[in-house]
């Protein structure tokens, strides 16, 4: 099913921002130059902003341990956790890239 069917526009902007680093690195032959790759992070940071702001946290349930999230607020907490190993492709020639399709 399509990301923008549940809603999750931002899903498929980050997809679209994943698979043009992944095609610049591709013509580069190699690691992109730093203004190219802060123009991506940035662009990454904004994407990840907006599929926050679309899936608040829930709140505390008042339960111990952690309140449940949606499984897209999961996803984005682990993006901008691993967002270094995301981006890898960028900076490391020994890292492929797999979003180019």
């Amino acid at each position: 099913m399509s990301s923008r069917k549940w809603g999750l526009a931002w899903a498929s902007r980050l997809i679209d921002l994943l698979v043009a680093a992944c095609h610049e690195v591709a013509a580069a032959g190699g690691p992109l130059n730093a203004d190219r790759i802060t123009h991506y992070r940035a662009s990454y940071a904004r994407i990840l902003a907006d599929g926050e702001a679309a899936n608040p946290r829930a709140p505390p349930s008042g339960k111990r341990g952690r309140t449940k999230q949606s499984k897209a607020l999961n996803l984005l907490d682990r993006l901008r956790t691993y967002a270094d190993d995301a981006w890898r492709f960028m900076t490391d020639h020994n890292v492929p890239c797999m979003f180019c399709f």
